[in-house]
């Protein structure tokens, strides 16, 4: 299964995320093959006088007008970046002020690591500046100092990084809160700017490894049978008597980051986003789907319980409770 990362770039007022705000913002989704999946990008209404730069990043007064304030495009964020692996440039930057916005908007806590290409660069002796990398790869940037432009070249960047031998180490997808705010669908452009999927141009041969290979979409991959379904809840309830529930805890806590569970595990199932078909995470399996959808449905034990367990045998979308409450579905792997 492809990995998916959302690449993403802010243009900000200033240098300093204690003082300066995020003004414009672009993600561009793309897999670890090339494929762009998807790009967005608005620009934001920090609700300041004092743009900063605008010789530099060119956002004027009047382009702000009817922009959505950071508050108001939180939930479109999460959704973009939940089952991707954050990636910038100089991460550290891009993240505190996205973590400084986020405390602004008073959201709660997040947990927001992010892949940084500039370290992955280094590792590997290359340019340290986003233009000077996307030069050395052959990658266009047309417009530097505009969110979604950087983006762009940000994503093509990082593929030909991973095709020239970086590694990305130990990172970790992203999870949305557990209470996070809903999409509100709002973004406001830059004039004369155009989000569409443009596909990343050729390698050059002296970077080509391998050719890159055409990915399924979400629709493309079929969900678990509902007899597997029915087969994989069965061999769940006798793993927890046979190991009298301490040892299926155990394995099922070392597997819940993966996507399955010691059933799922021996059974090659996999619990995705029904969305990116990512694995979820820790905390999708364990708090939506264990704990919040087994409450859900054990509130009338048996019937209740058995009726929402064989639930994929007349759901359109072959999902039961679990998967309704977490937004996920099962796959085989």
């Amino acid at each position: 299964m492809p990995t998916t990362f959302a690449c993403f770039d802010v243009e900000t007022t200033g240098l300093s995320s204690k003082n300066g705000r995020v003004i414009e913002i672009a993600i561009v989704k793309i897999t670890d093959r090339g494929e762009v999946i998807e790009e967005w990008t608005s620009l934001v209404d920090a609700g300041t006088s004092d743009l900063g730069r605008s010789d530099i990043h060119g956002i004027r007064h009047y382009m702000l007008d009817g922009a959505p304030t950071f508050s108001e495009i939180a939930g479109d964020l999460i959704s973009k970046f939940s089952g991707c692996i954050p990636v910038a440039h100089n991460a550290n930057f891009d993240k505190s002020f996205m973590l400084s916005e986020w405390k602004r908007s008073e959201l709660g806590a997040l947990q927001f690591e992010v892949l940084d290409t500039l370290s992955m660069a280094r590792k590997l002796d290359r340019p340290g500046k986003l233009g000077d990398l996307a030069e050395y790869y052959g990658v266009s940037l047309v417009d530097a100092h505009q969110a979604l432009d950087d983006t762009r070249a940000l994503a093509q960047v990082l593929i030909r990084l991973l095709e020239d031998g970086a590694e990305i180490g130990e990172s970790h997808q992203f999870q949305p809160p557990l209470f996070a705010p809903e999409p509100s669908g709002r973004f406001h452009l830059r004039p004369e700017v155009n989000i569409e999927i443009n596909p990343i141009p050729p390698v050059p041969p002296k970077h080509r490894e391998e050719p890159k290979r055409r990915t399924k979409s979400v629709q493309e991959i079929t969900a678990v049978s509902p007899w597997a379904r029915l087969g994989a809840l069965c061999l769940e309830s006798l793993l927890l008597i046979v190991t009298f529930g301490v040892g299926w805890t155990v394995w099922a806590l070392t597997l819940s980051g993966k996507g399955q569970t010691p059933a799922k595990k021996l059974l090659n199932h996999t619990v995705v986003d029904i969305n990116t078909n990512q694995p979820l995470g820790l905390a999708r399996m364990f708090w939506l789907r264990g704990i919040l959808g087994g409450l859900v449905a054990n509130i009338a034990i048996p019937l209740t319980f058995g009726i929402l367990a064989l639930m994929p045998f007349w759901d359109s979308k072959k999902q039961n409770i679990w998967d309704k409450v977490s937004g996920s579905h099962v796959i085989p792997t």
